[in-house]
């Protein structure tokens, strides 16, 4: 279990399940910037029974309140390319009265230095679509520097969209004593 300040992180349980489909599945609730597809109830459960959603490729953490012991999103590390030595970033908190309260940034520190200190790994990436600023913010009050845009890189809602790239490197945090 990992903890911070107002949440903690764990591995995904059996028990999380239902709840989990059920916010994930809330398709007002993701705002333009998250991808539309879902999955279904079966196909979750048959995922997390191969590898309760860990293994060295990807991996999904709850997000918890630690004061309400409250499911509020999820932060994921997913590996993009097999050459990087290092995984992107994804995360999103479910329920629009929970964004802007800085429980992204929180999980995504914490989830970050987990990496660093538990893996072979040089760098993590978060990619968020152009004109996303809660993501921008997230990565920058996570140590998180600009390396530029990626062109093209998918579409949304019958749009050509671009992306900004963001790395923290083993060296950047290393070197943040707030990381420590």
């Amino acid at each position: 279990m990992l903890r911070g300040a107002r949440i903690y992180l764990r591995t995904m349980v059996a028990s999380d399940l239902e709840q989990y489909h059920k916010l994930s599945s809330d398709i007002e609730s993701r705002g333009r910037f998250y991808p539309l597809d879902i999955k279904s109830e079966k196909s979750l459960q048959n995922e997390f029974e191969k590898n309760g959603f860990w293994n060295q490729e990807f991996g999904i953490m709850p997000i918890f309140t630690s004061d309400e012991d409250r499911l509020i999103g999820i932060i994921v590390y997913f590996k993009t390319a097999h050459y990087y030595e290092g995984y992107e970033l994804g995360y999103r908190i479910f329920d629009p009265e929970d964004h802007g309260k800085g429980y992204a940034t929180e999980a995504t520190r914490l989830m970050s230095k987990f990496l660093f200190d538990s893996k072979r790994i040089l760098r993590l990436t978060i990619q968020c679509e152009q004109g996303n600023a809660g993501s921008r913010k997230v990565a920058e009050k996570s140590g998180y520097k600009f390396e530029g845009i990626a062109r093209s890189v998918f579409e949304s809602y019958g749009k050509v969209t671009d992306i900004e790239v963001w790395s923290l490197t083993h060296a950047d945090i290393y070197s943040d004593p707030s990381y420590a």
